[in-house]
């Protein structure tokens, strides 16, 4: 069977009248993540997270969002890197749902090296999951999206140096590239959102003296709070003079 946005309204129907919308949240554990499935929570969608491997964590967030919100909640262990993992998730989605209306590439890796230092396995699986999963998820999930896919990208992958997070700044910069090269053929609206350094666990964890340095090198005052960048997304979703294609800039 063909699937379309008639075929995703029909099968939507037929299970169980008038559609609620529906968030579907790659890399929905993480810090920026679990806030975006709050925001989205808090305005009545329905959340889809896929995590990797932290299912304590996944069934953490899944109580949270029923028990807050009232909300319908899956959560679906999924390695986005793995076409196999990305088709039954797919197939899980589009069983359950029929369709969802926003896709957001959250999951991020970064593993700072210097470049000299890096191995090409190291190098390529920052790529993987940075720039080739959200390729694969776009690819297969796009025909079930009815409103907007967002990439979360990174000012590195614009205009930072960093010989720490190379394969990072490429992986973002593909990401920003890609995203603007998908507006020219999906039919659904794609958009960027380029983040300087916000307040999460793993930046909290940096090294204060590097941090600090890097935040003046780039003249950021300070940390993005990631409530802050869940807003943003809800805000690109709802904006719809934000066309298709636009990297959305957040420092």
């Amino acid at each position: 069977m063909v699937i379309s946005r008639y075929t995703c309204y029909n099968i939507a129907m037929k299970k169980g009248g008038p559609m609620k919308k529906r968030v579907l949240i790659i890399g929905g554990t993480s810090d920026i993540g679990h806030e975006i499935a709050i925001a989205f929570a808090k305005n009545n969608y329905d959340v889809i997270i896929s995590y990797f491997n932290n299912l304590e964590r996944a069934n953490e967030i899944e109580r949270e969002l029923i028990s807050k919100y009232n909300v319908d909640v899956m959560i679906y262990k999924c390695d986005i890197t793995k076409q196999e993992d990305i088709n039954d998730f797919y197939n899980a989605v589009l069983d359950k749902y029929g369709n969802i209306d926003v896709l957001i590439n959250s999951a991020c890796l970064c593993m700072d090296n210097y470049y000299l230092d890096k191995d090409k396995s190291e190098f390529m699986q920052v790529l993987e999951v940075n720039l080739v999963g959200p390729f694969l998820v776009i690819q297969k999930f796009a025909n079930i999206v009815l409103d907007t896919i967002i990439n979360i990208a990174s000012t590195d992958g614009i205009d930072t140096f960093n010989p720490y997070s190379i394969d990072y700044c490429a992986s973002k910069a593909g990401l920003i590239n890609m995203t603007m090269n998908l507006a020219l053929v999906l039919e659904v609206r794609i958009l960027g959102l380029a983040l300087n350094y916000v307040d999460t666990d793993s930046v909290n964890s940096m090294d204060r003296t590097f941090l600090n340095s890097e935040l003046k090198r780039i003249g950021q005052e300070k940390l993005i709070k990631k409530e802050e960048v869940a807003l943003k997304i809800l805000d690109m979703v709802n904006d719809r003079e934000c066309l298709s294609g636009s990297i959305v800039r957040m420092d």
